[in-house]
Protein backbone atom coordinates (compact mmCIF):
# COMPACT_ATOMS: atom_id res chain seq x y z
CA UNK A 1 0.00 0.00 0.00
CA UNK A 2 1.72 3.27 -1.23
CA UNK A 3 2.36 5.96 1.72
CA UNK A 4 -0.10 8.58 2.22
CA UNK A 5 1.32 11.62 0.22
CA UNK A 6 1.09 15.12 2.50
CA UNK A 7 -0.71 17.91 1.77
CA UNK A 8 1.25 21.35 0.85
CA UNK A 9 -0.21 22.73 4.32
CA UNK A 10 0.97 19.56 6.03
CA UNK A 11 4.51 19.59 4.82
CA UNK A 12 4.44 23.14 5.13
CA UNK A 13 3.43 22.63 9.48
CA UNK A 14 6.21 19.74 9.75
CA UNK A 15 8.94 21.41 8.16
CA UNK A 16 11.90 21.86 10.52
CA UNK A 17 12.79 25.26 11.59
CA UNK A 18 15.24 26.73 13.76
CA UNK A 19 14.51 28.32 16.98
CA UNK A 20 16.45 29.80 19.98
CA UNK A 21 15.22 30.62 23.22
CA UNK A 22 16.75 33.34 25.14
CA UNK A 23 18.46 31.72 28.05
CA UNK A 24 19.36 33.29 31.71
CA UNK A 25 20.44 32.47 35.16
CA UNK A 26 17.14 32.80 37.09
CA UNK A 27 13.79 33.21 34.90
CA UNK A 28 14.73 31.78 31.34
CA UNK A 29 17.02 28.56 32.66
CA UNK A 30 15.12 25.86 32.14
CA UNK A 31 14.23 23.56 29.16
CA UNK A 32 10.45 24.93 27.80
CA UNK A 33 8.06 21.77 26.88
CA UNK A 34 5.89 21.97 23.75
CA UNK A 35 2.92 19.62 23.67
CA UNK A 36 1.71 19.40 19.48
CA UNK A 37 -0.91 16.97 18.54
CA UNK A 38 -0.12 15.26 21.52
CA UNK A 39 3.82 14.87 21.20
CA UNK A 40 6.13 16.50 23.70
CA UNK A 41 8.96 18.43 22.62
CA UNK A 42 11.79 19.46 25.19
CA UNK A 43 13.71 22.59 23.97
CA UNK A 44 16.42 23.92 25.51
CA UNK A 45 17.02 27.46 26.13
CA UNK A 46 20.80 29.53 24.94
CA UNK A 47 21.18 26.49 21.75
CA UNK A 48 19.84 26.64 18.51
CA UNK A 49 17.62 23.81 17.42
CA UNK A 50 15.06 22.37 14.71
CA UNK A 51 12.04 22.07 15.44
CA UNK A 52 8.62 21.50 13.33
CA UNK A 53 7.01 24.76 12.06
CA UNK A 54 3.96 24.00 14.15
CA UNK A 55 6.07 24.09 17.14
CA UNK A 56 7.78 27.58 16.71
CA UNK A 57 4.64 29.00 15.84
CA UNK A 58 3.22 27.60 19.75
CA UNK A 59 6.53 29.04 20.88
CA UNK A 60 6.06 32.35 19.21
CA UNK A 61 2.59 32.84 20.16
CA UNK A 62 3.25 31.84 23.34
CA UNK A 63 5.85 34.63 23.68
CA UNK A 64 3.52 37.35 21.98
CA UNK A 65 1.16 36.21 24.92
CA UNK A 66 4.12 36.60 27.40
CA UNK A 67 5.06 39.92 26.00
CA UNK A 68 1.31 41.03 26.36
CA UNK A 69 0.66 40.24 29.50
CA UNK A 70 4.11 42.00 30.71
CA UNK A 71 2.84 44.91 29.04
CA UNK A 72 -0.61 45.10 31.13
CA UNK A 73 1.02 44.71 34.08
CA UNK A 74 3.53 47.45 33.20
CA UNK A 75 0.84 49.68 32.76
CA UNK A 76 -1.02 48.74 35.89
CA UNK A 77 1.86 50.04 37.69
CA UNK A 78 0.44 53.13 39.93
CA UNK A 79 -2.56 52.29 39.49
CA UNK A 80 -4.89 52.06 42.75
CA UNK A 81 -7.48 49.13 42.61
CA UNK A 82 -10.17 49.55 44.98
CA UNK A 83 -12.83 47.59 45.77
CA UNK A 84 -16.65 48.05 45.17
CA UNK A 85 -18.98 48.07 47.52
CA UNK A 86 -21.01 45.22 46.18
CA UNK A 87 -17.65 43.04 46.82
CA UNK A 88 -17.09 44.34 50.65
CA UNK A 89 -20.77 43.24 51.21
CA UNK A 90 -20.95 39.78 49.89
CA UNK A 91 -17.27 39.16 51.49
CA UNK A 92 -19.23 40.30 55.26
CA UNK A 93 -22.10 38.34 54.35
CA UNK A 94 -19.72 34.80 53.59
CA UNK A 95 -17.92 35.23 56.97
CA UNK A 96 -20.80 35.84 58.85
CA UNK A 97 -24.08 35.05 57.04
CA UNK A 98 -26.95 37.22 58.02
CA UNK A 99 -30.59 38.48 57.38
CA UNK A 100 -29.88 42.37 57.80
CA UNK A 101 -30.87 44.24 54.46
CA UNK A 102 -28.98 45.41 51.75
CA UNK A 103 -29.95 48.85 52.42
CA UNK A 104 -28.50 48.71 56.38
CA UNK A 105 -25.00 47.25 54.89
CA UNK A 106 -25.17 49.75 52.57
CA UNK A 107 -25.65 52.52 55.17
CA UNK A 108 -23.17 50.90 57.72
CA UNK A 109 -20.10 51.12 54.74
CA UNK A 110 -21.44 54.84 54.11
CA UNK A 111 -20.48 55.70 57.77
CA UNK A 112 -17.14 54.32 57.50
CA UNK A 113 -16.50 56.22 54.03
CA UNK A 114 -17.90 59.12 56.04
CA UNK A 115 -15.85 59.05 58.89
CA UNK A 116 -12.47 58.88 56.53
CA UNK A 117 -13.20 61.36 54.66
CA UNK A 118 -13.84 63.66 57.33
CA UNK A 119 -10.96 62.72 59.36
CA UNK A 120 -8.06 61.13 57.43
CA UNK A 121 -8.88 61.81 53.16
CA UNK A 122 -9.68 65.19 52.86
CA UNK A 123 -10.48 67.15 50.19
CA UNK A 124 -11.96 70.45 49.38
CA UNK A 125 -13.80 72.59 47.36
CA UNK A 126 -14.13 76.50 47.00
CA UNK A 127 -17.08 78.19 46.06
CA UNK A 128 -17.30 82.22 45.84
CA UNK A 129 -20.68 83.38 46.87
CA UNK A 130 -21.62 87.35 48.35
CA UNK A 131 -22.40 88.71 52.01
CA UNK A 132 -24.75 91.28 52.14
CA UNK A 133 -25.08 93.09 55.43
CA UNK A 134 -23.53 90.58 58.01
CA UNK A 135 -25.90 87.89 56.18
CA UNK A 136 -23.80 84.93 53.92
CA UNK A 137 -25.99 83.07 51.06
CA UNK A 138 -24.43 80.11 52.01
CA UNK A 139 -24.38 77.09 48.54
CA UNK A 140 -26.59 74.06 49.22
CA UNK A 141 -25.34 71.48 51.18
CA UNK A 142 -22.20 73.66 52.58
CA UNK A 143 -22.65 74.39 56.43
CA UNK A 144 -20.57 76.49 58.41
CA UNK A 145 -18.82 73.47 60.07
CA UNK A 146 -17.98 72.16 56.86
CA UNK A 147 -16.22 76.10 55.74
CA UNK A 148 -11.94 76.07 56.83
CA UNK A 149 -11.20 79.05 55.13
CA UNK A 150 -13.42 81.77 54.02
CA UNK A 151 -11.93 85.32 52.31
CA UNK A 152 -14.07 88.68 52.31
CA UNK A 153 -13.27 90.88 49.88
CA UNK A 154 -9.86 89.31 49.77
CA UNK A 155 -9.20 89.67 53.32
CA UNK A 156 -8.37 85.96 55.49
CA UNK A 157 -11.63 85.38 58.16
CA UNK A 158 -10.90 82.90 61.13
CA UNK A 159 -13.59 79.98 61.01
CA UNK A 160 -14.21 81.56 64.57
CA UNK A 161 -15.75 84.42 62.70
CA UNK A 162 -17.50 82.22 60.26
CA UNK A 163 -19.86 81.69 63.60
CA UNK A 164 -20.31 85.37 64.05
CA UNK A 165 -21.28 87.39 59.88
CA UNK A 166 -24.22 89.13 61.41
CA UNK A 167 -22.16 90.50 64.24
CA UNK A 168 -19.22 91.47 61.54
CA UNK A 169 -21.59 93.64 59.16
CA UNK A 170 -20.37 94.12 56.04
CA UNK A 171 -21.22 93.18 52.79
CA UNK A 172 -18.54 92.05 49.46
CA UNK A 173 -18.20 89.37 47.76
CA UNK A 174 -17.02 86.03 49.92
CA UNK A 175 -15.17 83.00 49.14
CA UNK A 176 -15.47 80.01 51.05
CA UNK A 177 -12.72 77.01 51.30
CA UNK A 178 -14.68 74.02 52.43
CA UNK A 179 -14.41 70.23 53.16
CA UNK A 180 -16.65 68.00 50.54
CA UNK A 181 -18.13 65.39 52.64
CA UNK A 182 -19.00 61.78 51.36
CA UNK A 183 -22.18 61.65 49.74
CA UNK A 184 -24.66 58.68 50.69
CA UNK A 185 -24.32 56.09 48.11
CA UNK A 186 -27.35 56.29 45.77
CA UNK A 187 -29.92 53.54 46.65
CA UNK A 188 -32.66 53.47 43.92
CA UNK A 189 -35.42 51.05 43.92
CA UNK A 190 -38.55 51.57 41.24
CA UNK A 191 -41.57 48.91 41.18
CA UNK A 192 -44.24 49.75 38.44
CA UNK A 193 -45.49 48.99 35.04
CA UNK A 194 -43.19 50.24 32.13
CA UNK A 195 -43.22 49.96 28.94
CA UNK A 196 -40.15 48.79 27.18
CA UNK A 197 -38.28 47.99 23.63
CA UNK A 198 -35.39 46.48 22.97
CA UNK A 199 -32.79 49.37 24.59
CA UNK A 200 -35.39 51.47 26.50
CA UNK A 201 -37.61 51.43 29.14
CA UNK A 202 -40.18 54.55 29.37
CA UNK A 203 -39.84 56.10 33.04
CA UNK A 204 -40.14 59.85 33.59
CA UNK A 205 -38.76 61.60 35.31
CA UNK A 206 -35.90 59.21 36.11
CA UNK A 207 -33.80 59.43 39.35
CA UNK A 208 -31.00 57.21 37.31
CA UNK A 209 -27.48 58.45 35.70
CA UNK A 210 -25.55 57.69 32.80
CA UNK A 211 -23.32 54.79 33.50
CA UNK A 212 -25.41 53.71 36.52
CA UNK A 213 -25.40 49.81 36.06
CA UNK A 214 -29.14 47.99 36.93
CA UNK A 215 -30.92 45.23 38.72
CA UNK A 216 -34.02 44.18 37.06
CA UNK A 217 -36.70 41.66 37.65
CA UNK A 218 -40.10 40.44 36.12
CA UNK A 219 -42.84 40.43 38.43
CA UNK A 220 -46.31 39.20 38.43
CA UNK A 221 -47.93 42.11 40.06
CA UNK A 222 -46.04 45.28 41.54
CA UNK A 223 -47.47 43.79 44.87
CA UNK A 224 -45.20 41.23 44.56
CA UNK A 225 -41.65 41.26 46.66
CA UNK A 226 -39.16 41.35 44.00
CA UNK A 227 -37.06 37.93 43.80
CA UNK A 228 -33.18 40.05 43.19
CA UNK A 229 -31.45 36.45 43.90
CA UNK A 230 -33.29 36.35 39.89
CA UNK A 231 -32.36 39.33 38.75
CA UNK A 232 -30.52 40.08 35.26
CA UNK A 233 -28.44 43.08 34.59
CA UNK A 234 -28.29 46.03 32.18
CA UNK A 235 -26.07 49.51 31.97
CA UNK A 236 -27.66 52.79 30.79
CA UNK A 237 -26.02 54.42 28.06
CA UNK A 238 -27.84 57.72 27.87
CA UNK A 239 -30.93 59.59 29.56
CA UNK A 240 -33.47 60.88 27.81
CA UNK A 241 -36.45 63.06 28.99
CA UNK A 242 -38.84 60.33 28.59
CA UNK A 243 -37.08 57.18 30.01
CA UNK A 244 -33.53 55.26 30.06
CA UNK A 245 -31.44 54.00 26.71
CA UNK A 246 -29.84 51.36 27.86
CA UNK A 247 -27.72 47.99 26.84
CA UNK A 248 -29.00 46.60 23.06
CA UNK A 249 -31.01 43.75 23.29
CA UNK A 250 -32.11 44.00 27.60
CA UNK A 251 -35.62 43.91 26.56
CA UNK A 252 -38.87 42.54 24.06
CA UNK A 253 -41.02 45.65 23.34
CA UNK A 254 -43.88 45.09 25.12
CA UNK A 255 -45.96 47.69 27.29
CA UNK A 256 -47.01 48.24 30.74
CA UNK A 257 -44.61 45.29 31.95
CA UNK A 258 -44.55 44.82 35.85
CA UNK A 259 -41.00 45.43 36.99
CA UNK A 260 -38.70 45.96 39.92
CA UNK A 261 -35.85 47.79 38.99
CA UNK A 262 -32.82 49.41 41.06
CA UNK A 263 -29.23 50.55 40.82
CA UNK A 264 -26.18 48.45 41.52
CA UNK A 265 -24.48 49.38 44.13
CA UNK A 266 -20.99 48.79 42.59
CA UNK A 267 -19.34 52.42 44.19
CA UNK A 268 -15.61 52.03 44.84
CA UNK A 269 -14.59 51.97 48.27
CA UNK A 270 -12.76 55.05 49.49
CA UNK A 271 -9.33 53.40 50.19
CA UNK A 272 -7.63 50.09 48.52
CA UNK A 273 -6.26 47.43 50.00
CA UNK A 274 -5.13 46.31 52.65
CA UNK A 275 -7.21 49.28 54.76
CA UNK A 276 -10.52 48.32 52.68
CA UNK A 277 -10.77 45.46 55.27
CA UNK A 278 -12.43 48.34 57.46
CA UNK A 279 -15.65 48.50 55.83
CA UNK A 280 -15.99 44.65 56.56
CA UNK A 281 -14.97 44.89 59.70
CA UNK A 282 -17.03 47.65 60.68
CA UNK A 283 -20.18 45.55 59.31
CA UNK A 284 -19.19 42.47 60.66
CA UNK A 285 -19.27 44.50 64.43
CA UNK A 286 -22.44 45.88 63.63
CA UNK A 287 -23.88 42.62 63.42
CA UNK A 288 -22.27 41.48 66.15
CA UNK A 289 -23.31 44.45 67.95
CA UNK A 290 -26.92 44.10 67.60
CA UNK A 291 -27.43 40.74 68.21
CA UNK A 292 -25.56 41.40 71.75
CA UNK A 293 -22.29 39.61 70.99
CA UNK A 294 -20.09 41.91 72.52
CA UNK A 295 -17.13 39.55 72.59
CA UNK A 296 -17.26 39.56 68.69
CA UNK A 297 -18.14 43.03 68.68
CA UNK A 298 -15.28 44.10 70.77
CA UNK A 299 -12.48 41.68 68.10
CA UNK A 300 -14.07 43.51 64.58
CA UNK A 301 -13.49 47.13 66.57
CA UNK A 302 -10.30 46.28 67.42
CA UNK A 303 -9.52 44.84 63.65
CA UNK A 304 -11.06 47.96 62.59
CA UNK A 305 -9.10 50.34 64.81
CA UNK A 306 -6.09 48.85 63.29
CA UNK A 307 -6.33 49.41 59.99
CA UNK A 308 -7.66 52.87 60.80
CA UNK A 309 -4.84 53.48 62.35
CA UNK A 310 -2.06 52.15 59.68
CA UNK A 311 -4.37 53.92 56.84
CA UNK A 312 -3.87 57.41 58.63
CA UNK A 313 0.00 56.83 59.15
CA UNK A 314 -0.16 55.87 55.54
CA UNK A 315 -1.51 58.72 54.09
CA UNK A 316 0.00 61.18 56.25
CA UNK A 317 3.56 60.02 54.41
CA UNK A 318 1.96 59.83 51.25
CA UNK A 319 0.73 62.99 51.38
CA UNK A 320 2.11 65.36 53.48
CA UNK A 321 1.57 68.95 54.16
CA UNK A 322 2.67 71.32 51.58
CA UNK A 323 4.54 74.60 51.77
CA UNK A 324 1.08 76.24 51.18
CA UNK A 325 -0.25 74.40 53.93
CA UNK A 326 -1.07 77.12 57.06
CA UNK A 327 -2.29 76.41 60.06
CA UNK A 328 -5.28 78.54 61.11
CA UNK A 329 -7.18 79.43 64.39
CA UNK A 330 -9.81 77.07 65.21
CA UNK A 331 -13.43 77.59 66.86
Amino acid sequence: MAAKKKTAPEAYYKELVPVLLMKDNSRYKDAVTVTVNGVNYQIQRGVSVMVPRNVALVLERSHKQELAAEEYLESLKGEVIKMQLTEAIAMADSLSPNAYTLEEKIRWCDEVSASIRREIIKRYLAVETVMTDGEVDMPDGVSPDDVEIAFLNGKPLDKEDLRSFSALGGSGRLRLVFLESHQPTRQIELVGCFDLSENFIRTAPTPFEDGDILEWVRLDSVKDTPDWSKAKRCAVVDTVYDGLVVDEDTFVSESAVPLAIRRVACDELQVEAPYDGMYVEYMLAKMALYQHDYAAYGAHMAQYNQLWDALRRDYKNRAPLTSAAQFRKYW
